[in-house]
């Protein structure tokens, strides 16, 4: 197996993975206890709403560093097998013969 091309946009996307679930399961968390308690402090809503601001943040940063990685993993590697003949490289028809016909 060929060796995979390396790739630096990997540990940051995967820390913006990380990032996006523990801030989606934290808020989810916090949404739930927030309806079961209604608690009344003022740093509560601040919570609340931050970490769902958190997690849209971290949606958008890791759907951009995702796409970047994949885009830069498609184009370092040949996606067309070797016996695969290119567009110039094919035999012309004769003239004059039409196979559908």
């Amino acid at each position: 197996m060929p060796p995979q091309p390396t790739n630096q946009l990997t540990p940051v996307a995967n820390a913006a993975g990380r990032t996006l679930c523990w801030s989606l399961g934290t808020a989810m968390l916090i949404n739930t206890l927030h309806a079961l308690l209604h608690p009344g402090a003022a740093w509560w809503r601040l919570l609340w709403i931050g970490l769902w601001v958190l997690t849209a943040v971290a949606l958008l940063v890791w759907a951009a560093l995702r796409g970047m990685e994949k885009k830069r993993f498609r184009r370092n590697t040949t996606t067309a097998p070797h016996d695969t003949p290119v567009d110039d490289q094919r035999p012309r028809d004769a003239v004059g013969e039409n196979p559908a016909a």
